[in-house]
């Protein structure tokens, strides 16, 4: 989704920002991420510099998730970022140039190797496996919803995304992980 949008062009950028600013604000309720206030001031800044405010109305509901599926998901964002940032690098527009914050946000040296680490000592078949997979397909789906939520004809009258069957069906597996 993210690759579909061409990030030297104020709109795009516009939305690339608001749907992470989404996200992130609403994993930030629920996770002591250290890095996830930064990121959320980087998306303010960015948007105030294309003259845009966080759009009112536009949040979403995010359960709680594992650590390692958030930290998985914030890292593996933040390198796709680097990927991106050639885009945004073409822009001409001295407002999309000024909107610099996140592309210049440093990812911690050792970060994606550290996780994937973690990640790697876990059994494929346990059902800790499953909570992360389930979690980090939830936070997926989540910026799924954003977009969609920034798209062309604007957010739900709710202001909240509706559950799809996927959301419903993690939220089962996240309730049979509890009563485990």
């Amino acid at each position: 989704m993210m690759s579909a949008l061409d990030l030297s062009e104020r709109a795009d950028l516009a939305r690339f920002l608001h749907v992470h600013l989404i996200c992130i604000e609403a994993m930030m309720r629920h996770s002591p991420d250290p890095s996830l206030p930064r990121m959320v001031e980087s998306f303010r800044k960015d948007l105030n510099s294309l003259g845009e405010g966080p759009r009112e109305g536009a949040r979403l509901d995010m359960a709680a998730v594992h650590p390692l599926a958030a930290a998985y998901i914030l890292a593996g964002s933040r390198m796709g970022a680097k990927v991106l940032k050639a885009g945004w690098a073409r822009s001409t527009d001295p407002a999309v140039k000024s909107a610099s914050s996140y592309f210049n946000l440093k990812l911690r040296p050792g970060e994606w190797h550290d996780i994937c680490g973690k990640l790697s000592e876990i059994d494929c078949g346990s059902d800790l496996a499953a909570v992360i997979v389930a979690d980090a397909r939830d936070l997926f789906d989540s910026f799924s919803r954003a977009f969609t939520l920034t798209g062309p004809h604007g957010a739900d009258p709710s202001g909240q995304c509706g559950e799809t069957a996927d959301r419903a069906a993690v939220s089962g597996h996240r309730a049979a992980r509890h009563a485990c």
